[in-house]
């Protein structure tokens, strides 16, 4: 629950306190890859939070939209990663789809209106997304950083954290 806390917190630094309006899409509902199971599923916890806070939140999940608009309502579904994305301030990946860890960070930057992203599974590759100018924010691992304004380093809370980089556990 503390790394589920962690994006949030994350999520409202990289947005400067607010997140009142700010449109962040949740990419991934299930709790994992290739399952529409979304029993306990960080990304639609992160997501129910973030829009309680008053975030327009959009979620993405290649199998899993119906079962989690079942368990989630309220929260916006759309029915691809580029329609989550498109104006997007802030981009969060929770769950380590293929389709997310392909995705190519140049063209993903012509969607967004802000290149931020927080990895939350540490699935993306970093340094090509602060290559292609994004802002990476990984949970649970430090990152080279090219340009110290570029990466943002977290340091673990606990060891746990550290040793799997992991969004539950």
């Amino acid at each position: 629950m503390r790394r589920r806390d962690r994006v949030v917190t994350l999520a409202e630094q990289a947005l400067d306190g607010s997140l009142c309006g700010r449109r962040i899409p949740i990419l991934g509902a299930a709790f994992k890859p290739d399952s529409d199971d979304v029993r306990d599923s960080p990304g639609l916890d992160v997501a129910a939070r973030l829009h309680a806070c008053g975030a327009d939140v959009r979620v993405y999940d290649p199998m899993a939209n119906g079962t989690a608009a079942r368990v989630q309502p309220t929260l916006g579904y759309v029915e691809s990663a580029r329609a989550a994305i498109t104006d997007a301030e802030l981009v969060i990946v929770v769950t380590e789809w293929r389709e997310f860890i392909d995705m190519n960070p140049t063209i993903v930057n012509t969607w967004a209106a802000q290149t931020v992203v927080i990895d939350a599974r540490n699935c993306l590759d970093a340094d090509a997304w602060t290559d292609a100018g994004w802002k990476y924010m990984g949970l649970g691992r430090c990152h080279p950083a090219h340009d110290a304004d570029a990466v943002v380093a977290h340091v673990p809370d606990n060891a746990a954290e550290l040793a799997d980089g992991s969004l539950v556990g």
